[in-house]
C-alpha cells in the first residue's frame, strides 16, 4: 500500500526552495510515467541548481541529485520502450527519446 503524502502548509510551502518543489514536480511526473514532463522538468531543475556557481559542497550536492534524477528518467525511458502499454502515445518518439 503506498504511503499517503503529508499535506504541507502553505508557510511550509513558502520556505521550500524552488529546486526543492521542482523536484517534487519530477519525482511525481516519473511516478505518473509521464516522460515528456519529467524531461523538461529536469532540464528546469538542472538551470536552478546550476544558475550560479556554488561552492565545491554545493555542486557536488546539486550534481547528485542531477545524476540521480537522471538516471530515474533513462530508467523510465527504457522500460517504456522495452515495455510498451497501450495509451503510451507514439511508440516510435519514445524510441527516438531514449536513442
Amino acid at each position: 500500500m503506498p504511503a499517503i503524502p503529508r499535506r504541507i502548509s502553505d508557510r511550509e510551502r513558502r520556505n521550500q526552495r524552488l529546486s526543492d518543489k521542482i523536484r517534487a514536480a519530477f519525482d511525481q511526473a516519473c511516478d505518473e510515467a509521464d516522460i515528456i514532463t519529467a524531461g523538461d522538468l529536469l532540464a528546469s531543475l538542472e538551470l536552478v541548481l546550476l544558475k550560479d556557481p556554488p561552492t565545491a559542497e554545493l555542486r557536488d550536492d546539486a550534481l547528485g541529485v542531477l545524476y540521480s534524477c537522471q538516471a530515474r528518467l533513462f530508467h523510465l525511458k527504457h522500460d517504456a520502450v522495452a515495455n510498451p502499454k497501450p495509451g503510451d502515445g507514439d511508440f516510435e518518439q519514445l524510441q527516438g527519446m531514449v536513442a
